[in-house]
């Protein structure tokens, strides 16, 4: 599938694409006007017609003939892509229809627009319509009894996960992912700041998160901490984490974090983390 970007910023060295950004399939009926505009291509009819309100005459005729488009577009959609389909088989039946999935392209991802299909109560699901080529399963399940990060097949080294592979038009079915509790840890640690003169009432709470580098890089962890005046520093804990390679990092105006990470392999963890000025 081949898709239209839009890249915007003040010069062609600092360009950027958000979630925001227009463009889309090439096939999509909008994608292909601007494609059109774009290589200097003449115009068809429908490029140019005026968008009318409800109360303009020809205003039902257009909302028709949208929809005849629309369900012509949905038509080539379908044909372009595939489905993953399948059911999650849990190791304790009290976790059956818990937590979440995620199809990531082999090719790459983001992280922002990872999807999440609706788990039933006995586990199946089926992913929305992906494009042609080969997608990571990726589970998540946490809560106050513990946690687990895994990949299909049930595995949680990513170098071990089985990729599957979607064609156009079909939809891979009966796929069974086997997952299970992980073993997880605590992460705890201080944190402190390269001017503590500074410190006032906006450091009256910080919140802290602890990102896994893999996966779908969701904000796994999330913590709060207040900073004392003796020793003018903050505790924080993490509970029920994950092994593997993550990422700390703290959000406050004007102050930043300097990088940090943690190897989560077999023991807790205790780390410490700095705050300085921005310049």
């Amino acid at each position: 599938m081949n898709y239209l970007v839009y890249a915007g910023g003040p010069n062609l060295d600092q360009l950027a694409v958000s979630m925001c950004s227009p463009g889309g399939w090439v096939e999509r009926t909008e994608t292909a006007t601007d494609l059109r505009y774009l290589r200097k291509e003449r115009p068809i009819s429908t490029d140019l017609a005026p968008i009318l309100h409800s109360s303009q005459a020809g205003w039902d005729k257009q909302q028709e003939e949208q929809q005849r488009r629309f369900a012509e577009y949905r038509k080539r959609y379908e044909a372009a892509t595939g489905k993953i389909c399948g059911a999650l088989a849990y190791g304790d039946p009290k976790d059956r229809g818990k937590g979440s999935i995620t199809f990531l392209s082999t090719l790459g991802y983001s992280p922002n627009s990872a999807d999440y299909p609706e788990l039933k109560e006995d586990g199946s699901c089926c992913s929305r319509n992906l494009g042609p080529g080969k997608y990571y399963l990726y589970f998540v399940l946490q809560n106050d009894q513990g946690a687990s990060a895994l990949y299909y097949p049930g595995v949680t080294d990513f170098a071990k996960a089985i990729p599957v592979e979607v064609r156009a038009g079909q939809t891979q079915q009966n796929i069974v992912f086997r997952v299970s509790r992980q073993s997880s840890y605590s992460v705890r640690g201080f944190i402190s700041a390269d001017d503590r003169s500074a410190f006032d009432s906006d450091f009256n709470q910080i919140s802290i998160g602890l990102v896994r580098s893999d996966g779908d890089r969701r904000i796994w962890y999330a913590a709060k901490t207040q900073f004392r005046l003796l020793p003018k520093l903050g505790y924080f804990k993490f509970e029920n984490v994950v092994p593997g390679r993550h990422f700390v990092f703290v959000g406050h105006w004007g102050w930043m974090s300097r990088k940090t990470t943690v190897d989560v392999t077999s023991h807790s963890k205790f780390i410490a983390v700095d705050l300085v000025r921005r310049k």
